[in-house]
């Protein structure tokens, strides 16, 4: 009903209350219309035609109204009055009486519904006016009463009319303004949602940052660092694409080191890489150390445009057919590419390379996202330039361990040389090497067992438990019996890296199994043992490097008591042969022509004596 009255029934009106009357004034119309539709076809049915053309021209006059009146006209309303005090002033000529002087009672009535509230005492007036003349030219007895009510009617509903007005225009403004009220708070609303949606990116691009530095931190394989970063800023920030571009070591091309999908696995494997430069984003963002953004990458007929930020404004860069300039370089690989971002790699006053962070949506890096996603380059590139350091570091620690392990090998050597250490054994008191089998036991089968089980643990460094199964052949001696079980645990003795010996563990007469403890036992005192004799090879070193000082302190005392050349010469040689213990020692003074001054000591029990030749040779 409500949609009826809407489509019939609206008013082309400037506010709401002039449609509230218009609608009003076309009920009243189309009521009218029917009723004098209805008498004109009772008229035509008993044949009673004298009023068919007036009420044909009320219909008429009552169409204009209904036309004129939807359009929003202000001139319908004082017709349809002026009809209606028409047809009470007729009625009443008609048929005066009581009765009928109500009917002038009705435009009064019916004018605060379809016009302006002040017109109700013009048009009681009016009725009063026209029912005083009817009355007097009519011999129709007028009580004073009749007129009282009419104004009374009048002033009632001008005051009703114009209260109801009022009452509506303060409820329009309270409607005005609630819904401003509705709408600030709708816009409160909105900015609301907007900012915890910002917040809600703000802080998953805290989050990425924090993963990044996470992954940064613990990540010390260059390979792998640069691939998990890629990979974490791409699904973080729900881009399109991620590369990581770093510097070649002649600083000329900026290589394609990682990137994301099948795109980013497409230019590894053919080797993508741009010139540092102006030719490309990377290679500008590179070269000046710092970040560039495309925030509109479009097509058009004359192919894509770029709207590009730089850290010291917008700079507008056209883009050509090939989708190449100054500002930026596309990848076949990335035709969906909308908005793209360069960022440097900056650690410790050098730029390693750079992001690149590509995105399908249209100004898709606001200037708190690159600031983010700059913060998490920089963070990366003191992880990268931590990783090239640390292995540098491995390598050189490496290098060092390669050398002191060869030093040490070398010391322990010469050590061995020079002061030999027999094998030492213990065999716990009141056990016979054999056990239970006494003379199957077979030495030079055992030396065999511990010897390869001796070679394992220096070979692999590692401790190494080794046994014998009973039945196997002692020796070559077929009729000796078989050799009893036997096990045996070798562990080596490491120092610092370096194997410089091994301990081992025999058990004769039955397997034995070594136990976890045991093993940790064994380790534990070759330990202790390795670093023992360490020090006491450190110490044997230390008190013959003081025997040296200490014989290089005489000899140069005994040297520097006078200050005759023949007598230092026979000094220094006798101290040094005496002290080496050499049978026959030569101090010569010369050039290389062979003259010069010949010191020439024989110890006594070759010569006896000292010779000295004085001069020429």
């Amino acid at each position: 009903m409500a949609n009826i009255l809407d489509r019939y029934f609206s008013v082309q009106a400037s506010d709401e209350l002039a449609a509230r009357r218009g609608r009003s004034l076309l009920i009243l119309i189309l009521t009218i219309g029917i009723a004098d539709l209805l008498v004109a076809v009772l008229d035509a049915l008993t044949g009673t035609r004298q009023y068919l053309l007036l009420e044909l021209g009320v219909l008429a006059l009552l169409a204009v109204l209904f036309w004129y009146t939807r359009r929003g006209h202000h001139w319908p309303p004082y017709v349809f009055l002026s009809f209606l005090i028409f047809i009470a002033t007729d009625t009443f000529t008609r048929t005066p009486g009581g009765m009928t002087a109500l009917a002038l009672a009705a435009p009064v009535v019916i004018t605060p519904l379809i016009a302006v509230p002040w017109l109700c005492m013009p048009v009681a007036g009016a009725q009063a006016s026209i029912l005083y003349i009817l009355s007097l030219t009519m011999n129709y007895t007028l009580r004073p009463i009749g007129l009282v009510i009419l104004g009374v009617l009048g002033l009632v509903a001008w005051l009703s009319s114009l209260n109801l007005e009022n009452a509506l225009k303060e409820s329009r403004r309270n409607a005005n303004a609630l819904g401003e009220s509705n709408r600030e708070l709708e816009a409160s609303r909105s900015m609301l949602e907007s900012a915890a949606r910002d917040l809600q990116r703000r802080s998953a691009q805290l989050e990425a940052s924090a993963e990044v530095a996470r992954a940064a931190a613990t990540i010390l394989d260059m390979d792998r660092l640069i691939q998990q970063v890629v990979a974490l800023i791409r699904e973080q920030f729900g881009l399109y694409y991620v590369g990581l571009f770093l510097v070649d070591p002649a600083r000329e091309w900026a290589v394609l080191r990682a990137g994301t999908g099948e795109a980013g696995q497409h230019m590894l494997a053919r080797g993508h890489r741009l010139r540092i430069g102006t030719g490309s984003m990377i290679g500008w963002s590179i070269e000046h150390a710092q970040s560039r953004v495309a925030l509109d990458i479009a097509e058009d007929a004359d192919g894509p445009t770029g709207v590009l930020t730089g850290p010291t404004g917008v700079l507008t860069g056209h883009i050509g057919p090939a989708g190449e300039d100054a500002i930026r370089l596309a990848a076949p690989e990335l035709p969906d590419t909308r908005s793209e971002a360069a960022l440097p790699l900056r650690s410790r006053g050098q730029v390693l390379g750079a992001f690149s962070v590509q995105s399908d949506q249209f100004a898709a890096f606001d200037p708190e996202t690159i600031a983010v996603l700059q913060m998490m380059a920089d963070q990366v590139a003191v992880a990268l330039d931590n990783a090239t350091l640390f292995n540098q570091t491995e390598t050189a620690l490496e290098e060092l361990r390669t050398t002191q392990r060869r030093y040490l090998g070398r010391v322990w050597r010469e050590f061995l040389d020079t002061s030999p250490v027999a094998q030492i054994d213990y065999v716990q008191p009141g056990t016979q090497p054999g056990g239970d089998a006494g003379p199957a036991y077979s030495p030079a089968y055992t030396r065999r067992l511990l010897r390869d089980a001796q070679r394992a643990a220096m070979v692999h460094e590692r401790t190494v438990a080794i046994g014998s199964p009973p039945g196997v052949p002692t020796d070559t001696d077929t009729s000796r019996q078989a050799a009893p079980p036997q096990t045996a645990l070798v562990v080596p003795l490491k120092l610092r890296g370096q194997v410089i010996g091994t301990m081992a563990l025999h058990e004769t007469g039955h397997q034995r199994p070594w136990t976890a403890e045991e093993i940790a036992l064994a380790e534990s005192v070759a330990e202790q043992v390795t670093l023992t004799v360490e020090n006491l090879r450190l110490m044997d070193e230390t008190q013959r490097r003081a025997a040296r000082e200490r014989l290089i302190g005489e000899v140069t005392g005994r040297v520097r008591q006078t200050l005759d050349m023949e007598t230092i010469l026979k000094t220094a040689a006798n101290e040094i042969g005496r002290t080496l213990g050499l049978a026959a020692l030569e101090v010569r003074l010369g050039t290389d022509s062979g003259t010069g001054v010949l010191t020439r000591v024989v110890s006594p029990g070759e010569a006896g004596s000292r010779e000295n030749t004085g001069g020429q040779e």
